[in-house]
């Protein structure tokens, strides 16, 4: 349940269910199985979602799945290349005779071999020396793929799990994020203004105060305005999604409007007004209250 919470809050499109080892039981449990699924899905993204039975031994269920897996991609957007590719690295190792390699998925952009790089938090700068897709080496890697990139001119050492691949200069460590946050409806104490959290946001990781902009508490369900200050710095941009913890539950999340803000005044209408048009607002909206809180030179 808590899965399926997360799959909320990072506003994940569709899915599949799949019953596994469905050989071992009934098919009149499984029927009880599927409609205790259906409650579950109800008030999730995922309902209405295919449900498949499957069994890897026998291969019972698989051709359907590989079925509902080609359908579901037909549907899926194309990935969305802003000509500033993203890899979040949730690897870092050595390879002998080849250096360091990272693993990610690549987001808002293509890479190719020799490519100048940068790697946020952190400025290390590197050169693509190799690239693969699922163990393929490849030439260039297209938005939305699963990568592996050879880099020349780091030690593997100097990586970890939570930096971003990407090129020189698009990418700025943050330390303040506003957050229409969204609380699961899992959560059992109501979240408190000020109170200590857990931001993640892909693979990076950081402690946080969150500051509620327009109530003193969230419940279970509701959504409101918040601002995280991060006690590390993150390598996050506008429209990245996050998930918010505490020591033992996840309590909420959602969508990142603003990074590197400066501090809001709480129960402050224009200041909650700006941050529904950054949400919801035009592209001319949005740029304009951009621009108004630039400093002045």
């Amino acid at each position: 349940r808590e899965h399926l919470a997360i799959l909320d809050l990072l506003d994940v499109p569709a899915g599949i269910v799949v019953i596994t080892k469905a050989d071992l039981v009934e098919p009149d449990y499984l029927d009880l199985v599927e409609a205790d699924l259906e409650d579950t899905l109800r008030a999730t993204r995922l309902a209405g979602a295919p449900v498949v039975r499957v069994s890897a031994p026998s291969g019972n269920g698989l051709p359907v799945l590989l079925r509902a897996i080609d359908a579901a991609l037909e549907r899926t957007p194309t990935k969305r290349d802003l000509g500033r590719p993203r890899v979040p690295i949730d690897r870092a190792f050595s390879i002998q005779g080849f250096g360091a390699v990272i693993t990610g998925t690549l987001v808002d952009g293509a890479l190719e071999v020799g490519q100048e790089v940068e790697l946020q938090p952190g400025r290390l700068k590197a050169r693509i020396r190799g690239l693969q897709r699922h163990k393929t080496k490849v030439a260039r890697l297209e938005p939305g793929t699963r990568a592996a990139v050879n880099l020349s001119g780091v030690h593997a050492d100097e990586i970890t799990r939570g930096m971003v691949l990407a090129l020189p200069g698009t990418l700025t460590p943050v330390r303040v994020v506003d957050v229409r946050l969204r609380a699961t409806a899992l959560l059992s104490h109501p979240l408190a203004h000020d109170a200590g959290v857990t931001f993640l946001s892909a693979t990076s990781e950081s402690e946080a105060k969150l500051r509620l902009l327009d109530c003193e508490e969230v419940l279970a369900g509701q959504e409101t305005w918040a601002q995280l200050v991060l006690t590390s710095p993150v390598a996050v941009v506008r429209g990245d999604h996050c998930v918010i913890r505490t020591p033992n539950d996840t309590v909420g999340g959602g969508l990142i409007v603003a990074v590197n803000p400066r501090k809001h005044r709480r129960h402050h209408a224009a200041t909650l007004e700006t941050l529904d048009r950054q949400l919801q607002g035009s592209p001319a909206e949005r740029l304009f209250d951009a621009l108004l809180a630039r400093p002045l030179t």
